[in-house]
């Protein structure tokens, strides 16, 4: 590695861990320093990390000093650091793994609808929200690939829609992996208004317990239209971007594996896939006709469900989620800690094992 990037990967891990009043002091420190101090504070650094200065350690020690310093999205020095990219070859590989995967359902949802999917899991502050990592370790993600829109007009908002894709062979890639790998098991794919899409690849690092922020990737999008993006959007907005998507689909997800709120999915109705009939921009073939299913989430099901027929104000839910996590041993090992319902019903059976795969209908038969 050279000094330059040594230089500017220990700016950046500064960056993460202070306000943007202290980074501006802190960086005209390190960029008065000499190639050989950095080189001696960069060691100092990996040597502070149990002396392996892996991945994981960095993540983890840079997420507690982030709360124990209270770093936030306001006052967070990444506020000036903008979004990193893919490589061409990197945006490429991430594309033929999209290209391979089948969009299953579509999920349609209120704020209101999306607000109580999120509350299966996510209590009290919401500030400094990480999504967690632990669907992937517990091999339990129910819905591989889905399209979430969630109509946020009756807020002042917009109707906001977005498909997210885990990989077949993610729990395959997380059991071969060694512990300071970063393991690439999905993506997230956003829309942007009549410019293409934005790809935020969902990646996942062992012995840590939430998703780390990496470089974006694009489709369909023009060179000019990416700069902008990079030129305008901050390490913040994005990490902003992420959680804002994934957290409805860890709801989801968690709906997905509960006992009485799966049912809310039980009866979607089967349409086509009209994304699937475009044409394919390298061969200008149309595509096979797919066909989905659409799940229309009922409001007043989905609060029978979570919170029973007789529900007050201050009722809780019958059953909610706690995050599965890592666990660090006396000898250093990190062991994971399956996750687990808690609640009125929380003695319900097969409670996580009621894990349903309902990747379905693909019918290829019928041409466009």
């Amino acid at each position: 590695m050279e000094i330059k990037e040594i230089r500017e990967r220990l700016i950046y891990a500064n960056a993460s861990v202070m306000t943007e009043e202290e980074f501006s002091k802190a960086k005209k420190i390190l960029d008065e320093m000499s190639d050989s101090e950095i080189l001696n504070i960069a060691s100092k650094a990996i040597q502070s990390v149990n002396g392996k200065g892996n991945t994981k350690e960095y993540l983890n020690m840079a997420k507690k000093l982030q709360k124990i310093r209270g770093i936030n999205k306001g006052n967070s020095a990444l506020n000036s650091f903008k979004v990193n990219t893919l490589s061409e070859m990197e945006n490429t590989d991430l594309l033929n793994k999209i290209e391979k995967s089948y969009l299953s359902d579509a999920i349609y949802l209120t704020n209101s609808e999306d607000i109580q999917l999120i509350d299966l899991w996510e209590k009290g502050d919401k500030s400094g929200i990480t999504i967690p990592s632990d669907l992937f370790f517990a091999n339990t993600v129910p819905l591989m690939d889905c399209k979430i829109s969630v109509d946020e007009r009756e807020i002042g908002g917009v109707n906001c829609s977005y498909r997210v894709i885990i990989f077949e062979d993610y729990a395959e890639k997380i059991k071969s992996a060694d512990m300071d790998d970063v393991i690439m098991v999905g993506a997230a794919i956003i829309p942007i208004m009549g410019s293409g899409d934005i790809i935020i690849p969902i990646n996942v690092v062992n012995g840590v317990d939430s998703i780390p922020i990496c470089p974006i990737g694009f489709r369909n999008m023009p060179k000019s239209h990416q700069q902008r993006i990079v030129q305008s959007m901050s390490q913040t907005q994005l990490a902003q971007m992420l959680v804002s998507v994934m957290e409805t689909w860890y709801g989801i997800q968690i709906a997905l594996l509960h006992p009485e709120v799966k049912e809310v999915f039980k009866n979607p109705q089967t349409v086509r896939d009209y994304d699937s009939t475009k044409n394919n921009s390298k061969n200008n073939k149309k595509k096979r006709v797919r066909y989905i299913k659409k799940h229309v989430i009922n409001k007043d099901e989905l609060e029978k469900r979570i919170y029973g027929m007789t529900r007050t104000i201050k009722r809780h839910a019958l059953l909610w989620y706690v995050i599965g996590h890592w666990r660090t041993c006396k000898d250093g090992r990190k062991v994971f800690i399956q996750p687990y319902w808690k609640g009125a019903l929380r003695n319900e059976k097969n409670v996580v094992e009621a894990r349903e795969r309902e990747i379905i209908i693909k019918n290829e038969a019928v041409e466009a």
